[in-house]
């Protein structure tokens, strides 16, 4: 469930060198997590996501919260491009602003 945490990296380095990212266990198993889905100069696309079991606990906001504070004291800026309604409750919660909506297209393969 949370492999698009880290889809737009090659491995496991690849994701250490460029990325970031904050997660919540519960035991051994990931409950929550947030990463830059992707990075560009001066920041990074976010990727959320709560595994189901953990989902309405406050997990993802506080995984959230946490790696917004750190890209922040970084100097990178991170972006919130909210993909549903629930994202983007989430993001408003967080301090963001909609700036507008608009038609994204998903390609399955």
């Amino acid at each position: 469930w949370g492999k698009s945490l880290v889809a737009s990296y090659d491995d496991y380095h690849h994701f250490v060198q460029k990325g970031k990212g904050v997660a919540v266990m519960y035991g051994d198993q990931m409950a929550a997590g947030i990463s830059s889905y992707c990075s560009f100069d001066g920041g990074y696309e976010l990727e959320i996501n709560t595994h189901d079991d953990f989902r309405r606990k406050g997990l993802g906001i506080a995984c959230a919260a946490k790696f917004i504070l750190e890209c922040l004291a970084c100097g990178l800026y991170p972006n919130w491009d909210a993909a549903n309604e629930g994202s983007l409750r989430m993001a408003q919660k967080l301090g963001y602003i909609l700036d507008k909506e608009y038609v994204a297209y998903i390609q399955y393969r």
